[in-house]
């Protein structure tokens, strides 16, 4: 019985070391006994020996429970902040290579003379990293669109994948698009659109430098191909209707980012 209780024990230690709170909290609890301890003696609650249990309670004083949870939430709360703070130093360096101005190729579809035209889309993109949350900042120029306005777009979700020696950054934005001009015919009729997409990009090293990036973009709620039905006359949307039905676009497409040399006056 009592070597089954042990192994319950230690396999609740083992399992708590792997939670970054349960961890912090469990050497705060530690941290707590000793320093209540070293309190408790000086102030004479508490009288050390030689011999076991190496203590012994000379008063019981409220104040020694108190002193006790304190440091054990004081402990387990810096160490837990420490934790967070240490794991995102390790992608710091990660974001810091990533910071700069970068041309974008996205596969995808354009209206040229009623029609639509498979091919890929340029934009311009920004990479910095937020004064304040220290998370990475990705912004997109839409510019020169044939059905947006311009704009630009602010991705803050962002996050990266370690699969072994390949690294991904990973974003996901819900924008919402201004159109040119409304698009159908009321009551179906349409002035904006919602865009929630997601981008899957592998990152590149080149003696240990990223100068590019290359992946997927996902239409999640195939907002672009809605859209496209929208259109009256439009030549060619029953390819493109077929090649979603085969799941040949989801919509979505290839994704390529480039570094250029950012303009003069940037840093």
């Amino acid at each position: 019985m009592l070597n089954e209780l042990w192994k319950l024990i230690a396999e609740f230690i083992r399992g708590s070391y792997k939670n970054a709170f349960y961890r912090s909290l469990s050497l705060g609890i530690i941290f707590s006994i000793v320093m209540t301890l070293i309190i408790g003696s000086i102030e004479k609650v508490f009288v050390l020996s030689k011999d076991p249990p190496y203590f012994t309670v000379v008063d019981q004083v409220y104040w020694v429970g108190i002193v006790f949870v304190s440091f054990a939430i004081l402990f387990a709360f810096l160490g837990y902040l420490s934790e967070l703070n240490a794991r995102d130093d390790l992608l710091t360096p990660l974001r810091k290579q990533l910071i700069g101005v970068w041309d974008v190729r996205s596969e995808s579809w354009t209206i040229q003379d009623s029609r639509i035209e498979f091919g890929w889309v340029k934009s311009t993109c920004t990479i910095g990293i937020e004064p304040l949350g220290g998370k990475l900042l990705i912004r997109f120029d839409v510019r020169n669109s044939d059905i947006f306005r311009d704009t630009k777009i602010d991705v803050t979700t962002t996050a990266f994948s370690f699969d072994g020696v390949r690294r991904k950054l990973i974003y996901f934005y819900e924008a919402e698009l201004d159109l040119l001009e409304p698009i159908g015919m009321p009551p179906d009729q349409v002035s904006k659109v919602g865009f929630p997409f997601l981008g899957v990009l592998q990152l590149n090293f080149d003696n240990e430098k990223i100068n590019s990036m290359t992946g997927y973009w996902y239409d999640i709620n195939n907002s672009v191909f809605n859209l496209a039905r929208r259109i009256d006359a439009l030549t060619g949307f029953d390819e493109l209707s077929l090649a979603v039905e085969k799941g040949a676009v989801t919509f979505g497409g290839r994704l390529e980012f480039s570094r250029v040399e950012p303009p003069p006056g940037m840093h």
